[in-house]
């Protein structure tokens, strides 16, 4: 979405008027999205709660959600939407139950704060879709919701970026020596520019393997070839040469409009172009072409090698060490993150924490089509799925448990159970630890029973603290920041066991297979 407003903000005065609205509506489509993600895992955390009152606000809650979404649908479509939005009102605080472990009133106490932030958040994507449609309303500057859900790292620091910049240099130069120090080495004027183009289109599909597209490659070439010598000696005007140019290339784009076929789109227009050759003068040789597809299958080659070196762009590869680099930050982020009685960090580590928190934000999205691209003997489709979501939900749960680490607790709760919990993180952080030198070492069932005898003892402690003092003692702020704390702790605990689960489907010694 973001990049479709930035080509419509250039190609649309109206969208550039509005470009602080629009920019504004998309990030908070964001924020909402990652918000009825999180909503989304509280639910099942609470499927079987005893407070049947609370569920049943919390049931009505998306429900007022999913229809201010529809009201939102209908204002894009220029009907009318509802005059009012249905009031729902989360309860500010969540006090201990007989009927409930503190654990379960944790869960509830997590989800109804998600889904108040949900209701405001879908209330503001209303309004501003209605100033967007609305001309007469004024492109207000006001600023509607809490920092974003995951800060945005410097795109820099993008290590996806460096790679793809690392192998276009790596084509270029490679390409360049073997013009300069292969002799007679075919059709030099034209390969570097394809190798090159090439590489572009790649950048977003580094995945992408080009043994297929060579065979594609030299079909094109051929039909391109095909057309120069027996269609452009028959057209003796300049619009009959637009018309071939226009209904071609036209063709092209219709048939590659797929986004998994942009390496296959921009290879075709490349070739189309460059093997029609039309001049002033024209000159129509079967030789050129020969020429062309041998210095053609030079440039794939080189390209295909890329996939090896200098960095190995093979799918086995990436995924390991993408699913390393997110538990290595997510081990940093847990062990580093700071609560509100730490003291201030430094900017360098503000600027670390968020790097790390933009890291685990993104690398889930980023696995998907390297994911997909595995050999299916490694994994099946619906279990890459499965293991891309568990990942989300991981994400989803360390970025919450950052938030919640910043909520103010009350000196006597701190003082009871703030070293159980300060060792349930760093336990937590020794497991992403783990991860990190191999994804599939921990056993699930293991990690289940420490959760297990960690929950008990936590809860024991919570029970003594309470025991030991008068009711007056706590304000209601105070159980619901409890409540949160808990409920953030032991949401990502759950999350990495979850994937744990699920990273077993992967055959990891035929992954690891060395096979060049």
């Amino acid at each position: 979405v973001e990049g479709l407003l930035d080509a419509a903000t250039l190609d649309s005065y109206q969208i550039w008027e509005r470009r602080v609205g629009w920019r504004r509506l998309v990030g908070n489509m964001a924020t909402l999205d990652r918000m009825l993600q999180r909503l989304c895992l509280d639910v099942q955390d609470i499927a079987k709660h005893n407070d049947v009152e609370l569920v049943s606000l919390l049931r009505e809650a998306m429900q007022e959600i999913d229809t201010r979404l529809s009201d939102g649908e209908r204002i894009l479509e220029f009907e009318q939407p509802r005059e009012k939005n249905k009031t729902v009102e989360m309860p500010n605080t969540i006090e201990p139950s007989g009927s409930d472990t503190h654990f379960q009133r944790a869960a509830l106490s997590v989800a109804l704060h998600h889904a108040q932030r949900s209701l405001n958040l879908s209330t503001y994507l209303k309004q501003e879709l209605s100033e967007i449609r609305d001309q007469s309303l004024p492109d207000t500057q006001e600023i509607r919701d809490e920092t974003p859900i995951a800060p945005q790292a410097p795109p820099l620091l993008d290590p996806e970026m460096w790679v793809a910049v690392l192998r276009l240099l790596t084509v270029f130069f490679v390409l360049v020596l073997c013009v300069f120090l292969i002799p007679g080495f075919p059709s030099d004027s034209v390969i570097i520019p394809i190798g090159v183009s090439v590489s572009f289109a790649l950048v977003f599909k580094q995945q992408a393997s080009l043994t297929i597209v060579m065979v594609l490659a030299m079909f094109l070439i051929a039909v391109a070839g095909s057309i120069h010598i027996m269609v452009l000696p028959a057209l003796t005007k300049f619009w009959q040469l637009a018309i071939l140019l226009f209904a071609t290339s036209f063709l092209i784009e219709y048939f590659t409009s797929r986004p998994n076929m942009m390496v296959l789109r921009s290879l075709s227009l490349n070739l189309f172009l460059v093997g029609l050759q039309t001049d002033n003068t024209q000159q129509f040789s079967f030789l050129f072409f020969a020429v062309m597809a041998s210095g053609l299958f030079c440039v794939l080659c080189v390209v295909e090698l890329t996939r090896y070196f200098p960095i190995s762009l093979r799918p086995e590869r990436r995924v390991e060490i993408m699913l390393k680099r997110f538990f290595k930050s997510a081990e940093y982020v847990i062990r580093h993150s700071t609560s509100y009685a730490d003291e201030s960090p430094s900017w360098w580590q503000k600027e670390l924490l968020k790097y790390h928190m933009a890291e685990i934000d993104r690398i889930p999205t980023k696995l998907v089509p390297w994911f997909h691209a595995l050999p299916r003997d490694v994994k099946k489709t619906e279990d890459a799925n499965h293991i891309v979501a568990s990942l989300e939900s991981v994400s989803s749960r360390i970025l919450d448990f950052v938030d919640t680490r910043g909520l103010a607790q009350a000196e006597t709760v701190a003082a009871g159970g703030g070293e159980a919990l300060r060792e349930w993180r760093l336990s937590v952080a020794d497991i992403a630890s783990e991860l990190v030198k191999d994804p599939n070492a921990l056993d699930p069932k293991d990690l289940e029973a420490r959760l297990e005898r960690g929950t008990r003892s936590l809860e024991g402690k919570v029970d003594a603290v309470l025991a030991g003092l008068p009711s007056s003692r706590l304000a209601p702020t105070d159980f619901d920041n409890m409540y949160r704390i808990l409920g953030a702790y032991r949401a990502l605990a759950e999350a990495v066991i979850g994937f744990t689960h699920r990273v077993k489907r992967i055959d990891w010694p035929r992954l690891r297979e060395e096979k060049f």
